[in-house]
Formats: structure tokens, C-alpha cells, sequence
């Protein structure tokens, strides 16, 4: 039975003479109210069932189902019959509509539930084939890695010391004269941290300038303040001033080579010629450094 037709039903000719077509604002919130707490108990005190409603309808299609019904809700909630039937009609005239519309929105939250089940089904699935496919990758590019030419350190390679050709040996070339410039390019470029026997050493794991420095002592000293040049490229040669803070006034200018400055911009990692390490052991105690860049 459509929507129209309860309304229609419920809204019969037999209306109360002066009766209003619908309760007022006041009325409807009452009656709201009572029928969201009780309105199973209210119809079930109202008509026996389902069938008994249907027979009332099909019966007296014209006047409504008044005799059985709207007296004892009217009764029941202590209203006129009017208020009774305008109620039930719109309370059975919703109920019609919901039938009339799909069920998915009566079953949303099972749907819900059934969809993060297999959610959470899937997801291991996904994770697992996520950690295949990266372990597949990671063994693509390792292999790959492989068939380049490269260099491997023969030994544990100290940091800051300059290689030579016994430092490193090529794999992967095509010709002893690439394997060999492969070599000359990587002698006399220094790690700037310590690489393992057997590890590759790759170009940007080396110092971008050779060193000019044969024998030399690698020290660390704190500047009084930060260089005033360009220090993206290492090594660069430099002058260490040393002015010692003490009376009379004294000091040193070394030149030696600057292999590293850390983030903080005043720690720096110095490598001077080794006879002027005694020189240098008599300043650095008590005195401010400084870099200073020779202009040729």
C-alpha cells in the first residue's frame, strides 16, 4: 500500500466538524515524543496485528480504520480521535516510504562492518606482496650495482688519509686500460669517513679535490669565528693564524689544508705539514684560530 493511500485512509470525510487539519506546533512535539518512547506498546494495545490493520483497510477503504484503531490510541494517549488519526497517518505514511526505498540504508552499518572484515583481510595480503615487491627491487638495483664498473676498498680505509693505487682495485670493467683510470682517478682523494674492506667506494664518498699535502698530521681546532670563503669543496689550502691570547703578544701562521668543517661552522679538521706540528703544539693551547685563504 503506497504512502498516499495511508494518508488518504487516515485522513477520511469523517473528520470532526471544526476539528483542525493537523495538531498544532505544541501538539506535535507531544505527540512525537509520546510515540518515539511507546509506540510499540501503544499499537500493540491498539489492534492485534498487522493482518487485523489490513482487514480494517480493506473493509472500510471510505471511512477509515477508525472503529478499530484510532478510539484506543485516542483513548490511549488521551487526544481527540482526529489527532489520533493524523498520528498514525503520518507515523505509517513514513513507515510506507522506508519500505518503498532500498534496503541499504537499513543495512549500512552490517555493510560497514562486512567491508572492514575484509579490510582487514586484505591488508596483510597487500603488505605482503609490498615486501615482495621491494625485496625484488632492492635485489634488481644490488644486482644492477654489480654490473657497473667500480672500485672496492682492499682494506679498511682510515678517514682523511689520501688512497693510493694498492687502496682500491676495479670490478666490473671491460678492459684493463678502464680498470686502470677507473684507479688514477680515485688516488689521492681522501674518505672523509671510514670505509670497510670490500665496500664500494663511490666518488661521492671521497673529498672532491686532491691533496697536495705528502706527509702531513691531521688535528681538529675550534676557530674563533666562522670563514669568511667558499667552503663546499674539500680540501682546501688555508693559512692557520694562531694568536695567543697571553703578554707580550705572540702568534703563528701555518699553512696547511682545511679537509672538513662541521655544521656548526667553527670546528675544523686541519691537516698542517708534520714539522710544523711542534710549532703549532706551543699556540693551540691558549690561543684564538683563525682561517685565512691564500690569494696566489
Amino acid at each position: 500500500m503506497t504512502a498516499q493511500r495511508w494518508r488518504t485512509l487516515f485522513r477520511g470525510p469523517d473528520r470532526v466538524p471544526g476539528s483542525p487539519e493537523a495538531p498544532d506546533k505544541a501538539g506535535i512535539k507531544a505527540w512525537n515524543k509520546a510515540w518515539n518512547k511507546a509506540w510499540i506498546e501503544t499499537l500493540n494495545n491498539a489492534y492485534v496485528d498487522q493482518q487485523e490493520l489490513q482487514g480494517a483497510l480493506d473493509d472500510t477503504p471510505g471511512l477509515g480504520p477508525r472503529p478499530l484503531v484510532v478510539k484506543r490510541v485516542a483513548s490511549r494517549l488521551s487526544r481527540t480521535e482526529t489527532e489520533a488519526a493524523w498520528l498514525l497517518g503520518t507515523s505509517l505514511a513514513g513507515s510506507a516510504r522506508r519500505l518503498a526505498t532500498g534496503g541499504l540504508s537499513r543495512h549500512l552499518f552490517d555493510a560497514l562492518i562486512v567491508g572492514g572484515i575484509a579490510i582487514l583481510a586484505i591488508l596483510p595480503v597487500l603488505a605482503w606482496r609490498q615486501a615482495v615487491g621491494n625485496d625484488a627491487e632492492a635485489k634488481a638495483n644490488a644486482a644492477a650495482a654489480l654490473a657497473r664498473p667500480r672500485l672496492e676498498a682492499t682494506h679498511d680505509l682510515a678517514a682523511y688519509v689520501p688512497l693510493t693505487a694498492g687502496d682500491v682495485v676495479a670490478r666490473a670493467t671491460k678492459t684493463p686500460l678502464e680498470a686502470d683510470a677507473l684507479v688514477a682517478n680515485a688516488v689521492g682523494h681522501y674518505p672523509p669517513s671510514t670505509i670497510e674492506k670490500g665496500k664500494t667506494v663511490e666518488p661521492p664518498r671521497l673529498s672532491k679535490r686532491r691533496t697536495a699535502l705528502v706527509r702531513f698530521s691531521v688535528l681538529r681546532v675550534a676557530l674563533k669565528v666562522k670563514p669568511a670563503f667558499d667552503v663546499s669543496a674539500f680540501p682546501i689550502s688555508v693559512n692557520l693564524v694562531l694568536s695567543a691570547r697571553g703578554a707580550p703578544p705572540a702568534g703563528a701562521v701555518l699553512d696547511g689544508e682545511l679537509f672538513a668543517l662541521e655544521p656548526d661552522g667553527i670546528t675544523a679538521t686541519l691537516a698542517i705539514p708534520e714539522a710544523r706540528v711542534p710549532e703549532a703544539a706551543r699556540f693551540l693551547g691558549d690561543s684564538d684560530a683563525y682561517l685565512a685563504l691564500p690569494v696566489p
